[in-house]
């Protein structure tokens, strides 16, 4: 979970600095479970997944029931900017 949070935040600054406007509430897609071994391969095919807003609770989404993890993925395009300024180059 931390992992997580840690990724979403980044991917927050990130929006945050880009010239761009880059929404970053529309397009997440939502899994329950945890099967970290496929789930965390950024090549993996989320297809499948159901789009979610952000700005609900799992409850109101449908998962009321459910007690346990949940994935939350999205893509966006990162400026090139980013990378040729960045510190860690590559």
């Amino acid at each position: 979970m931390k992992i997580i949070s840690i990724l979403i935040l980044s991917g927050f600054f990130l929006c945050a600095a880009s010239a761009q406007p880059i929404s970053i509430l529309d397009g997440w897609k939502f899994k329950m479970g945890d099967d970290v071994a496929q789930w965390k391969d950024p090549g993996f095919d989320d297809s499948g997944w159901a789009p979610v807003d952000l700005k609900k609770n799992w409850n109101n989404l449908g998962y009321e029931d459910q007690v346990g993890f949940g994935w939350y993925r999205k893509w966006f395009d990162l400026p090139g900017s980013f990378k040729e300024k960045s510190f860690l180059k590559g």
